[in-house]
């Protein structure tokens, strides 16, 4: 994807044998179903905006009103940038509907400096098993890492501005935390 283009348009690489994507910073909207039946996408990266803007990112409005990438056996993937999305329900109350939800193929994530906000089950069912989550980052919502039942290690950075984080749970019961399904063994608290 050459550095001219700023949208993704809906159903874009619907079927596409595509294994490694780079989505460049000057993309600011990917809309429904652009990655709808990629089967072979497991390798995906998300450059740093060029103006500091989150992207605004849709979801696959086939079936089931699932996640953008459920089609996909994700291994890993490089956020440097924040992402808006878009998904039609009031909230994000499912694994499948989070944006990289329902990818227990998903083992690497790397977040980098823009990105502000974990979203609602983001990152439910993954086999990631450490994660750093960088100062930037001032707000998680609830069930980011619902059953990421490798999860041993995590890592919140220390804010660059003493900004508070903002931080949501595991909504399956009562009172669980955010790492209620994980196997952790090593959390560094720099916030």
């Amino acid at each position: 994807i050459g550095p001219q283009v700023n949208t993704l348009l809906y159903k874009m690489f619907q079927h596409l044998p595509i294994e490694s994507l780079t989505i460049p910073g000057t993309v600011t909207t990917i809309e429904n179903n652009v990655f709808e039946d990629c089967q072979q996408l497991v390798y995906l990266v998300f450059e740093p905006s060029v103006d500091g803007s989150a992207l605004t990112m849709g979801y696959d409005d086939s079936g089931n009103h699932e996640g953008p990438f459920i089609d996909s056996p994700l291994e890993t993937v490089k956020l440097n940038r924040e992402i808006n999305y878009t998904f039609p329900a009031s909230s994000i109350d499912d694994d499948l509907e989070g944006l990289f939800g329902g990818k227990p193929t998903l083992r690497n994530v790397i977040l980098g400096e823009q990105v502000k906000t974990l979203s609602n089950n983001m990152f439910a069912d993954a086999c990631i098993t450490e994660i750093f989550i960088p100062g930037s980052v001032n707000s998680i919502g609830c069930d980011v890492f619902h059953e990421c039942y490798s999860l041993a290690d995590v890592t919140f950075a220390a804010s660059p501005t003493g900004e508070a984080l903002a931080v949501g749970y595991d909504t399956d019961g009562e009172d669980e935390n955010l790492f209620q399904d994980s196997s952790l063994t090593t959390l560094r608290l720099n916030r």
